[in-house]
């Protein structure tokens, strides 16, 4: 079986969420940040599967929206970034 673009796309999301997982300390604000990423990816897989290719770019869309958020947060605050008040902070 050839991987289509999707399936490409989603393995490279899928590594950036894990790199993520991996250089986020701080377990709040990795859940924080990457919930709703993971939540769409396991969408986005499921619409590949059987698929659906508007609902899989759909879905793709908002896990790569996410996955930036949470990448730039981690060049701005660093490692040991929090989640205060809804807001994200630097901590040492």
């Amino acid at each position: 079986m050839t991987a289509t673009t999707n399936d490409l796309v989603l393995a490279e999301l899928r590594e950036r969420i894990n790199e993520l997982e991996s250089n986020i300390k701080n377990k709040e604000a990795r859940d924080y940040l990457l919930d709703l990423a993971k939540k769409f990816l396991g969408d986005a897989l499921g619409y590949n599967h059987t698929g659906r290719d508007a609902e899989t770019q759909s879905a793709m869309w908002v896990v790569r929206s996410h996955v930036e958020n949470a990448e730039k947060m981690l060049g701005r605050y660093g490692p040991n970034l929090q989640i205060v008040g809804g807001g994200t902070a630097a901590s040492g």
